[in-house]
């Protein structure tokens, strides 16, 4: 596979990781302080769902999805649901893997001590065949995701930030995806991907580029440089941004930013790395963060 194409497939995020079946894409999301859900869907197809929440003591979890199964055959087929006893289950990787029978929907089960968070994938459809090939290695794929620096792999955004960062918002677009962190001390490090590079790129150049998506988010330019960045083309841009904080908001104090945007022909993708806050807070190097 192409490197871009490994980087779509990976998955990190709180506290787990997994590297996604080839196609399957992140149709949608929802992310709280202590739970949250992906969708994911293969063209048109709904291919299954990942929930995790927190959770006070371990979980009994054979019953959980046995719980869960019942009610989906309640609406679904309720003469089943009334002789319903319970799941079929197996261990795989360190996932509790439970069905019922082809054609109805399987689960995966997962409690983490460490940080008492209950994952659980929820599969549309279970076919023998399918779970061999696909749900199967995905589940064997998972890897904890708890030490810092943590990954945040996302939509083809890699990354790898200290313990002081935590998530603030996403857009994701299907060609400009960015993730933007903050850390306790309003330091703001926001990461771009940009697809559709040669039409992007046909009437200006990374410094006119990386200029407009920084005036677009309320900056100043202040200046532009040419830089490179392993080995590829990219442009290194200060600029300015009105501060967040009460004090600085109501006296209009400006922050000090620093950005880097780097070309990749290969890939056809342009990367971005922005960061803005006070002054004097340290920034990070973007080949220390970029994965």
């Amino acid at each position: 596979m192409p490197p871009y194409i490994e980087r779509i497939r990976r998955l990190s995020w709180r506290g787990f990781s997994f590297t996604l079946p080839l196609w399957w894409e992140i149709t949608g999301h929802h992310f709280a302080n202590d739970e949250g859900q992906f969708q994911f869907y293969e063209r048109v197809r709904p291919r299954g769902q990942l929930v995790w929440r927190t959770v006070p003591q371990t979980p009994d979890q054979p019953r959980i999805l046995d719980e869960v199964h019942r009610r989906f055959l309640a609406k679904a087929a309720p003469a089943d649901a009334s002789v319903f006893a319970a799941l079929s289950t197996s261990v795989v990787g360190q996932f509790l893997f439970a069905w019922h029978r082809p054609g109805l929907p399987a689960y995966a089960s997962l409690y983490q001590h460490s940080t008492r968070t209950l994952l659980q994938w929820i599969f549309p459809e279970h076919d023998e065949a399918f779970a061999a090939s696909t749900l199967l290695p995905l589940l064997e794929s998972f890897r904890p995701n708890h030490a810092w620096p943590r990954r945040h792999e996302l939509f083809g955004v890699s990354l790898q930030l200290p313990e002081p960062f935590a998530f603030e918002a996403i857009s994701p677009e299907p060609a400009n995806v960015a993730i933007t962190f903050e850390t306790a001390k309003d330091l703001h490090l926001t990461a771009r991907r940009i697809g559709l590079d040669r039409a992007v790129l046909a009437g200006l150049d990374l410094a006119g580029l990386h200029r407009r998506l920084l005036s677009r988010a309320r900056s100043r330019v202040m200046s532009s440089q040419p830089v490179e960045f392993r080995g590829l083309r990219g442009v290194r841009t200060a600029f300015e941004r009105r501060g967040e904080r009460r004090m600085e908001m109501l006296t209009g104090a400006w922050w000090p930013g620093d950005a880097w945007m780097w070309h990749d022909p290969t890939e056809g993708r342009i990367y971005a790395i922005e960061q803005v806050g006070p002054p004097k807070h340290p920034r990070l190097e973007p080949d220390d963060v970029v994965g």
